[in-house]
């Protein structure tokens, strides 16, 4: 297996990084993706007290991830790691010891100010410590995430059956060991920290001064615009096909699965024959147009296949009515689920296509300095992005349902898409084409040291 290899030929500081965020990424959604039930029907907590509790968790890491890379720049990528295991240790813990709201929003404060140091500090430690392979490490790193969200729910599903509580002491013992293997094998990084006499505040002025920085950022907003639709829209337009909320869970898995088995072929395959930025345009353009399909059979009403097999029947197409519930069955799956099958696909296979090479951006367009708060801006980036995604996202499918135009919110997802790989290929041309990267910068201190230097 091609994810297998690549991970194999990278050395020891990679390797542990890598290993280590699966593990988290299993941890993490061994519990999350059970926790508003466990607080709204174990503790009987008001839906609004759990809405608030997981918008906290999410604010708190998005909102806090520039901090948190600010942190990592001064005390080292490697202690940023460490501690945000540890913060998650804390916090997972505390879940199965409360029962109470005030400790389930501490407990949701700990976990997102643990993946604020995280997610932050092991870009910056792989742009690092992969050097010219960064790409290649980012890919893996998303690997780790889709496999997080396929093996985590499948292992807290196993122990809820036991109890909610061993659930969060498991996976709390997983982040305390994922601390420990970190701690010990885990090489410092050998860049220079930010100077102590400079403030954090001060920091910032960095990015936020870059201005490619920012105009990359920018164009690149609708790529969480449009990805999380996988947790809004496309959930929605399952339920409207199919009649039923169990269809959704098929899809995340096949997504985990499709990410798993692509991502690492799919870079492989774009990083020798495309240039970085030309990789995300293309990707963010799929991802538009993963809507289409959507769009243009939005106002077909789904087959019913009771319908089907009297149509069949009428028409003397089919001699029994087993067979023509097979012909009903089979004109029910091909109608109804392969544009949205098209659009699942077109719309992962984008985000593979795009999400290592702006995670490579970054670490470019860094220059090598502060590369924890350039991440840390991006996180913040992300997080409006998926809000804006649930925002507009949700007032498009009120507004389409008012107007009697389904169409309209697969439209308006399409243009974000194709407007932005626009934007971005109109950047490229501009202000991007004139960055250098990292190892062509003058200053030793400005540069990315290769894998395996330290």
């Amino acid at each position: 297996m091609q994810t297998l290899t690549s991970f194999r030929s990278f050395d020891r500081p990679v390797q542990v990084a890598i290993f280590n965020m699966l593990v988290n990424n299993v941890g993490f959604y061994m519990l999350v993706p059970f926790l508003a039930g466990y607080m709204a029907n174990g503790l009987g907590l008001a839906l609004w007290t759990v809405g608030l509790v997981l918008g906290v968790r999410a604010l708190s890491q998005q909102g806090m991830s520039l901090i948190g890379g600010s942190i990592g720049d001064r005390l080292g990528y490697k202690s940023a790691i460490v501690t945000g295991s540890l913060l998650r240790t804390v916090a997972f813990a505390l879940f199965g010891l409360v029962d109470g709201p005030i400790g389930m929003a501490v407990g949701a404060i700990l976990t997102g100010l643990g993946g604020a140091l995280l997610s932050p500090a092991i870009k910056a430690y792989l742009a690092h410590a992969a050097g010219p392979r960064r790409t290649e490490a980012f890919a893996l790193l998303d690997v780790t995430i889709h496999g997080g969200s396929l093996l985590g729910p499948l292992i807290g599903v196993l122990l809820l059956g036991v109890d909610f509580r061993l659930v969060c002491y498991v996976a709390a013992a997983m982040f305390a060991l994922v601390a420990l293997l970190q701690w010990r094998f885990l090489p410092a990084s050998d860049l220079p920290v930010a100077p102590a006499e400079q403030s954090i505040f001060r920091s910032w002025g960095a990015p936020l001064a870059n201005r490619p920085f920012v105009l990359f950022c920018a164009s690149v907003l609708g790529y969480f615009f449009l990805y999380n639709q996988v947790y809004l829209g496309l959930p929605l337009e399952i339920q409207r096909l199919t009649g039923s909320e169990a269809s959704v869970g098929p899809l995340f898995t096949m997504l985990a699965i499709v990410g798993i088995v692509g991502q690492v072929p799919i870079t492989a395959w774009a990083e020798s024959r495309i240039r970085p930025t030309r990789a995300i345009v293309v990707g963010l353009a799929l991802m538009g147009l993963a809507f289409v399909p959507l769009m243009v059979t939005a106002a077909t009403l789904p087959i019913d296949s009771a319908a089907a097999v009297g149509t069949l029947v009428s028409a003397g197409l089919a001699p029994a009515e087993a067979t023509c519930g097979a012909f009903a069955g089979l004109l029910l799956v091909t109608v109804n689920v392969a544009p949205l099958a098209l659009c699942c696909l077109l719309l992962v296979g984008g985000q593979m296509l795009a999400a290592p090479f702006i995670s490579s951006t970054i670490a470019s367009l860094s220059a090598g300095r502060l590369v924890g708060t350039y991440f840390g801006v991006y996180a913040v980036v992300q997080g409006v992005g998926a809000a804006l995604g649930n925002f507009a996202g949700g007032a498009a499918f009120e507004l389409a349902r008012a107007a009697g135009s389904p169409g309209l919110p697969w439209a308006l997802m399409a243009a974000v898409g194709l407007t932005c790989a626009a934007s971005l290929l109109g950047l490229d041309r501009s202000a991007l084409r004139t960055t250098r990267p990292p190892a062509a910068q003058s200053s030793p201190g400005a540069r990315l040291a290769p894998a395996g230097a330290r």
